[in-house]
Parts: C-alpha cells; sequence; structure tokens
C-alpha cells in the first residue's frame, strides 16, 4: 500500500479547487509548510462538496507525515509534532469517509507505529516491548469495560437488539480499538527484532539470560498474532454494530495476551498471575452466584448485575486459565525432565520443580472441573473446585517463596486448624461435616509440618548470607557492639521458635490428644510462628500491599467521577465489593497489630509497642474511611434517582490511604542518612537493626520517606483533580476545529 492515493474531480467551488491542485504541487516539491496551509484552505472552503472536503484532510495528513519523516533526525521534537498532526487528520478523513477509508486507516496505524517508534528512540529505550505489552493489556482492559458498560447500558433501555442507536458510539470504540492492533504490531516487530539480534550470536556464544530470553520470545510471538488477530475481529465486529462479539473477541484477545506475558515470567510470577487470576474469577462467580433475578444485595442494599456477567462468559473466562494453567504443567514437566538427564542437576532444586509440577497438575485438574461446573451453572461446586484450584497453585508457588513467605502462610493454616478445632460458626459453613473437617485439619497439619521442616534450610541459608554481607560491610572496622554475634542470636532464637512449632505439630500428628490438648499445641504453634513473624517482621509488607491496593482504588474512582453520573453509578457496585475486601483485611491487619503491640509491652520492649499502638491507631482510623465509602457507594447505588457528591468517596479513599501510609511510617522509623545521624556516625544501637534488615530484601520495603512522598502525591493529586473539575464547569465556550 502506497503512501497515497489521490482522486481528483472538480468542484463546484473553484478557488478550493485551486487550493487543493496548489497544495498537490507543493507536496510533489516537498515544500510541506505551503502545501499544509493550502490544503487547509481547500478542506475548510470545501463546504458541501464532501469528497473534497475528504481528500483535502487526506493529503493534508499526509504532508504531515512525510514532513514528520524528514524531520526524524535533524529535529525529532518537532517531527513528533508533526506526526501528532498526521494522525489527527488521518483521523478525520476516517470520520468523514466511513467504511470506504481503508486508505486513511492504513496510514493512520503507519503514523501511529512510527510516533512510537520515535518516541521510543527520545526516550532512550524506556519503552521497551515488555512495558509495551502491560500498557497494551491495560488499554485492552479499558477498552473490553468500555463495550461492556455500552452492553449493559443498551439492556438496560431493552436496545441490544437495536444496536443503531449507538452507531456513533460503538464506531469510536473500533477506531480505539484499530489504535490497540497498531500497538500490539509494534510490540511484535520489537520482539522479532530482539530475535534477531540474538540470532546473530552463536548459540555457544550466548549468555544463558540471553538463551532463555531467546526462546521465552519464540514462545511468545505466536500468542501475540492471535491477539493481533482478535483485536482485527473485535474492530469489525464493532464497526458492523455487534458489540457482543465484539466484546468476545476482546476478551479472547486479552486471554492471548496474558498467554504471550506468562512466556515472558519467571515461574513464581507466572504462578503468582495464575493464582490472582483464579481468584478473582472466583469472585466474579461468587457475585453471579449469590444474585437473584439479577440482582445482588450488598450491605443491605440490592445492585443490579452487569449483563455480560453471566455462565457462559464465566466458563469461557475459566477455559483460558485452564489453558494458561496447563502451559506451566508442560514447562515444569520439560524443566523436570532435562534436569533428570543432566549429569551435573542440582538435587534441591530438582525436588521444588517435581513438588512444584504435581500441585500444578493438580490445580489444573481442579480448574477443568470448574470449568465444567460452571458451563452448568452448578455455583457451589465450580466455587469449591476453583478454591482447590487456589490451593494447589498456591502450594506450587510456596516451593519458590522466600523465608518470611513460608512463615506467613505457616502462621494462617495455623489459624484455620484453631478455628477447625473451636467449630467456629465460618468453619462449619465451609466445611459442614466432621469429615470433611477431619480431612482439611490433617491437610493442613501435614502442609505445616513440611513447611516448617523446610525453614530449617531457608534460615541457614539466609543466616550465611547475612553473614556475608556483614563481613563484606566491615572493612577491617570493629563496632562497638559485635553484629555477627548479634546475627548469629538472631537465628539461634529463630531456629528454637521453628523447633518448638514442629514437635508441637508431631504432638498432634500421633492422634493421642484431646480436642483440649490439640488446642494448647495449636497455641504454642502459633506463639512460635508470631515470635517468627515479629523477628522476620512480615506485618509490614500486608500494610504495604494494603496501601496499594488503596492507591489503586482511590485513583480509579476519581479516574471514573469524571464520567457522568450514570455512567460511575454503573461501575459503583464492583468498587464497592472491593472496598469492603480491603476494608476486612485492614481489619484483620489490625487486630494483628494490637496482639503484637500487647506482646511486646509483656516482653518489656516501650518503644517497640507504642511504635505497634501508633500503626494499630492508624489502621482503626482507615478501616472507619474505607467503612464511609462502603457506606457512600451503597447509598449512591440504593438511590440511582438522586446525585449524589462523589468528591466525598473519592477525599475518603484518600484519608484511608494517608492512613495507611501513617501506619507504615510509625513501623519504619527513617532510614540511616535520612534523619539524625551526621557525618557517618551511627548509634551502636542501631546495630542489630541493620544486621536483622540485611536479612531482609530491604529493596522491596517502603521506607518513611517513601509514605511521605505518596502522602504528599496523593495531596497533590487530589487537588488537581479539584482544580480539573473547576476548569470543567466553566469549559464548553468557543472551539477552533469542526472535528
Amino acid at each position: 500500500m502506497i503512501w497515497w492515493m489521490l482522486a481528483c474531480m472538480v468542484p463546484e467551488d473553484n478557488s478550493a479547487r485551486d487550493a487543493y491542485n496548489d497544495g498537490l504541487v507543493l507536496m510533489a516539491a516537498e515544500n510541506w509548510s505551503a502545501a499544509e496551509e493550502k490544503l487547509l484552505t481547500a478542506r475548510d472552503s470545501a463546504r458541501t462538496d464532501q469528497e473534497l472536503r475528504a481528500n483535502a484532510a487526506y493529503n493534508l495528513a499526509l504532508s504531515y507525515a512525510q514532513e514528520a519523516r524528514t524531520l526524524e533526525e535533524s529535529d525529532p521534537e518537532s517531527a513528533q509534532e508533526k506526526y501528532e498532526q498526521a494522525i489527527g487528520w488521518f483521523r478525520d478523513v476516517i470520520q468523514l469517509q466511513g467504511e470506504t477509508a481503508n486508505d486513511a486507516r492504513h496510514n493512520l496505524e503507519v503514523s501511529l507505529l512510527a510516533k512510537q517508534a520515535l518516541v521510543d528512540r527520545l526516550t532512550q529505550g524506556e519503552n521497551g516491548f515488555p512495558a509495551r505489552l502491560q500498557r497494551l493489556m491495560e488499554n485492552v482492559q479499558v477498552a473490553r469495560q468500555s463495550v461492556q458498560e455500552l452492553i449493559w447500558q443498551m439492556d438496560l433501555h431493552g436496545d441490544r437488539e437495536r444496536p443503531q442507536g449507538y452507531e456513533s458510539a460503538l464506531t469510536s470504540l473500533a477506531v480505539k480499538v484499530r489504535e490497540l492492533g497498531a500497538d500490539a504490531l509494534e510490540i511484535a516487530n520489537l520482539a522479532t527484532d530482539d530475535i534477531d539480534r540474538i540470532t546473530q550470536i552463536p548459540e555457544e556464544q550466548r549468555s544463558p539470560e540471553e538463551q532463555n530470553q531467546w526462546v521465552s520470545l519464540q514462545m511468545f510471538l505466536p500468542y501475540l498474532d492471535l491477539a493481533l488477530e482478535e483485536i482485527s475481529g473485535s474492530r469489525r465486529q464493532l464497526r458492523r454494530l455487534q458489540p457482543v462479539l465484539g466484546l468476545d473477541d476482546l476478551d479472547d484477545t486479552m486471554q492471548q495476551l496474558l498467554r504471550a506475558q506468562d512466556q515472558l515470567l519467571a515461574p513464581p510470577e507466572r504462578l503468582s498471575a495464575l493464582v490472582s487470576a483464579q481468584t478473582q474469577l472466583m469472585q466474579q462467580q461468587r457475585i453471579v452466584h449469590n444474585a437473584q433475578g439479577g440482582q445482588l444485595l450488598l450491605q443491605g442494599q440490592s445492585i443490579p448485575v452487569p449483563s455480560w456477567l453471566d455462565a457462559a462468559w464465566l466458563t469461557d473466562q475459566q477455559q483460558g486459565l485452564y489453558s494458561r494453567t496447563q502451559e506451566m504443567v508442560q514447562f515444569f514437566e520439560m524443566v523436570s525432565t532435562g534436569m533428570e538427564q543432566a549429569d551435573d542437576a542440582d538435587s534441591t532444586q530438582l525436588n521444588v520443580i517435581r513438588q512444584a509440577l504435581n500441585h500444578t497438575h493438580s490445580g489444573v485438574a481442579a480448574q477443568k472441573r470448574a470449568r465444567t461446573a460452571l458451563s452448568i451453572a452448578q455455583w457451589a461446586e465450580a466455587e469449591r473446585e476453583q478454591k482447590v484450584a487456589i490451593r494447589e497453585l498456591l502450594l506450587a508457588w510456596e516451593y519458590f517463596s522466600d523465608l518470611k513467605t513460608i512463615v506467613e502462610w505457616a502462621h494462617r493454616d495455623n489459624e484455620i486448624m484453631r478455628a477447625l478445632l473451636e467449630q467456629s460458626e465460618e468453619i462449619k459453613a465451609e466445611w459442614s461435616t466432621p469429615e470433611e473437617q477431619e480431612v482439611e485439619f490433617r491437610r493442613l497439619l501435614a502442609q505445616n509440618q513440611i513447611r516448617l521442616t523446610r525453614l530449617e534450610s531457608l534460615l541457614d541459608v539466609e543466616k550465611t548470607q547475612t553473614l556475608e554481607q556483614i563481613q563484606q560491610s566491615q572493612d577491617g572496622n570493629t563496632p562497638a557492639e559485635d553484629p555477627i554475634a548479634q546475627v548469629e542470636s538472631l537465628y539461634e532464637r529463630a531456629e528454637q521458635s521453628r523447633t518448638t512449632a514442629l514437635d508441637a505439630l508431631q504432638r498432634i500428628a500421633e492422634g493421642n490428644h484431646s480436642t483440649a490438648e490439640s488446642l494448647q499445641d495449636v497455641q504454642q504453634v502459633h506463639d512460635a510462628l508470631r515470635l517468627l513473624r515479629m523477628m522476620f517482621f512480615t506485618v509490614i509488607e500486608h500494610l504495604q500491599d494494603a496501601a496499594e491496593q488503596q492507591e489503586q482504588l482511590w485513583q480509579q474512582t476519581g479516574t471514573e467521577s469524571t464520567k457522568p453520573y450514570e455512567e460511575f453509578l454503573q461501575d459503583a457496585p464492583l468498587r464497592m465489593v472491593e472496598q469492603e475486601q480491603l476494608r476486612q483485611r485492614t481489619e484483620m491487619i489490625s487486630k494483628e497489630l494490637q496482639a503484637m503491640a500487647d506482646e511486646m509491652a509483656t516482653q518489656g520492649d516501650a518503644q517497640q509497642s507504642e511504635a505497634l499502638g501508633d500503626a494499630f491507631v492508624e489502621t482503626g482510623l482507615a478501616q472507619g474511611f474505607m467503612q464511609d465509602v462502603v457506606d457512600g457507594l451503597s447509598e449512591m447505588v440504593s438511590d440511582p434517582a438522586v446525585s449524589y457528591d462523589v468528591s466525598e468517596v473519592v477525599s475518603d479513599q484518600q484519608q484511608a490511604l494517608e492512613a495507611l501510609l501513617r501506619a507504615i511510617q510509625a513501623l519504619q522509623p527513617p532510614q540511616q542518612g535520612e534523619e539524625g545521624q551526621e557525618d557517618g556516625e551511627q548509634d551502636p544501637s542501631d546495630q542489630q537493626d541493620q544486621s536483622r534488615g540485611q536479612s531482609q530484601d530491604s529493596s522491596s520495603d517502603m521506607s518513611q520517606r517513601e509514605a511521605q512522598r505518596k502522602m504528599q502525591a496523593a495531596k497533590e493529586k487530589e487537588a488537581q483533580r479539584e482544580q480539573e473539575e473547576k476548569e470543567v464547569t466553566i469549559s464548553g465556550g468557543f472551539v477552533e476545529k469542526d472535528w
């Protein structure tokens, strides 16, 4: 396809025709600025001659695009501006010509790709294809949500079979989906470039990272090609005013992109992504399960369930997850076979792969059963199998986890064991018969024994690494207190706690205990694990994750609040569910902080007890603000005829975020060098905290300064949002263009 196809017909307006012809002559002479001026005049003066108007706009866009190409090396910033002009005018042609604007659509895609490639060069590779793949997936998700909302709106008005009234919205969505295709094509080109680059390196000279990347990209590209096909299909369906079929293709697009992304992830990240996706799907099917007559009862209010969220859609999503997990099984089988055939295979690593393979295989089987149950709307059975799948995938993931994660999961399952022994109402609802409860108790018991046994080697490895770091950092200087002795003492206490917990589990496993005696042993395990949790301080990571979730919810609600109020109400039920789930999680964190504060007070550590107490107070405040959000959204949904002030909900979410960040500040004093110490001096009393901190991945922790920055950013963002709202209310006057 060449850049231009010119159709010249004589319009009635000779001045417009003369300007148009002059513009073509100037284009041929590469006098771009003069050509653009003439073509713009022709376009604006064409009046009712739509053909001349479209041709003038087409060649105007073409002139900007060709000029941009000539400027890419000498003036890339100006070239970027010219590409943006070209993109705008090509879109104008598409709007004028509709179905017949094939050349304009082609050139729009070429211009988008050229502009993005130029931006990539200007940003020095910051837009590599993995990051761009993530952005593409986010944009596909936005497009899906837009189509879902439109379908829901059509159903609310009984217009599913009468889409003609929504032609403008569907055409606009089709243009956006076409842009997604351009983005996906550019990612494919970047991936192909990387493959070609590595292929030029002889295999024996490639680094392990390069060889792994080459293999991953070879597996990545076929899924991206399938995603491109689905994007094209969705665009066609939207242009044909078939939003349901367009949504199906976008759903398939997302599945193919997820499978493509899986090829780029290491096994732990890949398993984590599968767990997150399966958990989200289970929550969605629970909404459908609990709905009656298309309405969901939440917080005492009746909320309509989106029309697209049905058994067929859930079944398709479960099938996609099943396929992705099956590929994970195949990956583990391939790696396991290769390691078994190798002479120098690491036996520990081979055991990790084998155990992960077994659990992932069990997860696949559960997903298959869940898919079957969903297809016939057996909601309870589907949820049971989804829980099994999540549990098995978590266990597979666990074999790649670090010390802190193992401790955390052992604590979690020990609390479930306690609840099983105490026969709480939640337990009876989850496992209704004594036989089911006994099976689950024994399963948790066995898994915690495995965890605590593995913990011995993990403690040894981490202790060795910490001691090596200290020895490398001492540089011959002898501190006032010996950090090596402090590390030795820390890990000695950790091993004592591990042994205490494992011995208690062994007594339970022997089966000679009464329920009261078993509860005593479970409490002993609880106390030992709590000491381990305090040593390695995992509670702050829960707070960080909760703060990140709250920040995401706040940003989503703030963005959605700029939509028309009726559209905001369509998203409100899902936001209410997400906020309530986070409130419940924050409540659990708050209770744990209170218990830890009491424990520290008992041990005489007043400073640590005070810090934990401050964090407990802040998480309590966060819960209150989150409850206000849930109540506010519930009130809006229950009374859609009245327009409520959405800014109050956004403000409550911001205050919940700030309370969580203050809790993090309370638990993380300023890092060394941020406050207090000058001229390289260090308080000897800080040495133990420093040596202990080296045993953790401190790079993942949110420092006090970072928490302060996030709070300030939250306040600035809210101020900006309020200013934008004011600007919107006074805008709407003159516009300079009619497209």
